[in-house]
């Protein structure tokens, strides 16, 4: 038990650091989209699968690279 504590308590530097990283990198949309600091962001989906369907702006363009490129079995 003693070395789960540990193990967890080890872990909290790595998490925050990540917290932090992502409130940069939305701050850092936010500027780059001109928007203000207090607009809510959202995404758009709730990445539960495990594979998510390309954007429909690269959706034709993954289709064709998906009919030439066949992985190996």
């Amino acid at each position: 038990m003693l070395r789960a504590r540990v193990t967890r308590d080890g872990q909290v530097p790595v998490v925050i650091r990540q917290r932090v990283n992502r409130d940069i990198a939305f701050l850092r949309l936010k500027r780059l989209l001109d928007l203000p600091v207090e607009y809510d962001l959202q995404l758009a989906d709730s990445l539960g699968e495990e594979s998510l369907p390309p954007s429909p702006v690269f959706a034709e363009r993954v289709a064709q690279l998906k009919r030439v490129w066949r992985p190996m079995a």
